[in-house]
């Protein structure tokens, strides 16, 4: 198995394509993969050691039914796992992951393996050049000196072979991001999970990198107010529609629809985001759960360290569930 890089200018701009087994992804394709919604997926488990990689697979095969349905047939994007450090997510695990979400939407997918900073980072790439098309680099919250970051950063970007994109949740690294964005191609977005006028900072200087709004359907209007070329969601697993709409209403500058579309969600956003994102995934999996949605979606039997929805937040979000059916 060989793979390798083949640099060249074409019409006044650099291209990377990256050849693997079966794929063959430009740096252009995977932009373009990230100006789509960007699923970070439930991941469902039979017990704290083991990946229920059926029901995962089969939940993702729905979202991708769906989101065909609603895009004539455009390809999904994907983030497993999520972008933020899962402490019980072996290397092992990821990677039996990333294989499941391949094996489940084949190659038109473009798929982004989520990356916490470590000696283990360009081994676990190394070890998924055959099935991933990029990695998302995740904030490490203890680090916060601009030049330690800038140099970390840099010696991952120097060195992968796949593509990365960013996730700023701190604001007081945003130079720092900036200064990545222009010493490597190979990084090709960010997240920005800060405030929506960040992202316009990023626009006036790298117009030809993508930005994601990086707080799902919260304040989502506002991003793509700001620039954003798409945003990530973990509610789209089971309303797929709305994800779809607000970003298509957001893309199109129809402003007062893509807010309509956000208001939906909002209640579910609102719930997921009390206690500091305590919420975050039992909102989802108690959606799961909802069979008068008929979204054909399978629960999840186990999540790690998460626990089941709080009952009075269950009745308060339970007279919403109307209102998403449209967008299943």
């Amino acid at each position: 198995m060989y793979v390798f890089y083949i640099l060249y200018y074409l019409n006044n701009y650099k291209e990377l394509i990256i050849h693997t087994n079966n794929m063959t992804k430009t740096i252009e394709e995977v932009k373009h993969g990230l100006r789509r919604p960007i699923l970070i997926p439930l991941v469902p488990w039979h017990d704290y050691e083991n990946l229920d990689v059926d029901t995962y697979g089969h939940n993702l095969r729905i979202y991708d039914d769906r989101m065909r349905r609603n895009t004539s047939d455009e390809p999904v994007t994907v983030c497993p796992a999520g972008t933020s450090k899962m402490p019980y997510l072996s290397d092992k695990h990821q990677i039996l992951l990333m294989e499941a979400t391949r094996e489940a939407l084949g190659d038109r997918a473009t798929i982004l393996v989520g990356l916490f900073p470590s000696q283990n980072t360009l081994p676990l790439l190394h070890d998924l050049e055959e099935v991933v098309d990029g990695g998302m680099l995740m904030p490490v919250g203890v680090l916060k000196d601009p030049k330690g970051v800038f140099e970390g950063f840099s010696y991952i970007a120097e060195r992968s072979k796949k593509p990365l994109v960013l996730y700023l949740r701190d604001d007081k690294l945003l130079q720092t991001y900036m200064d990545l964005l222009a010493g490597h191609e190979n990084i090709v977005g960010v997240k920005v999970a800060t405030k929506p006028s960040d992202i316009l900072d990023f626009k006036r200087s790298f117009p030809d990198r993508v930005f994601s709004w990086g707080k799902g359907e919260e304040s989502v209007t506002a991003a793509y107010e700001n620039g954003a070329d798409s945003h990530t969601t973990g509610l789209g697993l089971v309303v797929p529609g709305v994800s779809y709409w607000v970003r298509k209403f957001g893309l199109s500058e129809d402003f007062k629809s893509c807010k309509a579309i956000e208001d939906v969600a909002k209640p579910f956003e609102d719930v997921r985001g009390i206690r500091g994102m305590a919420y975050n995934v039992p909102v989802i999996q108690w959606l799961l759960q909802q069979e008068e949605l008929e979204h054909g979606l399978r629960p999840a039997k186990c999540i790690p360290f998460s626990s089941e929805l709080p009952r009075d937040l269950q009745d308060t979000l339970k007279p919403k569930l109307e209102s998403l059916k449209p967008y299943i």
